[in-house]
């Protein structure tokens, strides 16, 4: 049992007997956020990158295969 609110306190937390785990931002999690981070913003880079060559240039932007394209990058 956790008394969270002092000593009057009162918010308890209990679970059984099972030892309770706070979150830590340990060296491990911080990269592994700190990578997805960099993946999720080099493929909005990327992503923006096709819609903006495919909408600029005329020519591309009437073929049914970009216009696919297009599509899935907005998506």
């Amino acid at each position: 049992m956790r008394d969270v609110g002092g000593e009057n306190g009162t918010a308890t937390t209990s679970w059984d007997g099972a030892r309770l785990v706070e979150m830590t931002w340990t060296k491990a999690v911080v990269l592994r956020v700190a990578g997805v981070v960099l993946l999720m913003l080099l493929i909005l880079l990327g992503n923006v990158v096709v819609v903006v060559t495919i909408a600029s240039r005329a020519e591309l932007r009437h073929k049914h295969v970009n216009v696919f394209i297009l599509d899935r990058s907005i998506d």
